[in-house]
């Protein structure tokens, strides 16, 4: 959902109920500032989202190095 800072700041009970369930971005003159979403990841969806991102043999600085050859 996306909402302005004024209606926001009006209804800001009503949003903070809205983010346990979805993803609120809160803009400001069009502009994405921030957004707001929900301390209840589920653990197992996230760690599913990450298998395969990197090989197991891995490093930490290789992986460093990987993302910064990207840019």
């Amino acid at each position: 959902m996306i909402v302005n800072i004024t209606e926001f700041r009006k209804h800001l009970g009503k949003y903070l109920d809205k983010s346990r369930n979805e993803d609120i971005y809160v803009t400001k003159r069009g502009s994405t500032i921030c957004i707001l979403s929900s301390s209840h990841v589920d653990k197992l969806q996230l760690v599913d989202s990450l298998v395969g991102v990197l090989p197991m043999n891995s490093s930490l600085e290789e992986a460093k190095d990987e993302r910064l050859a990207r840019q």
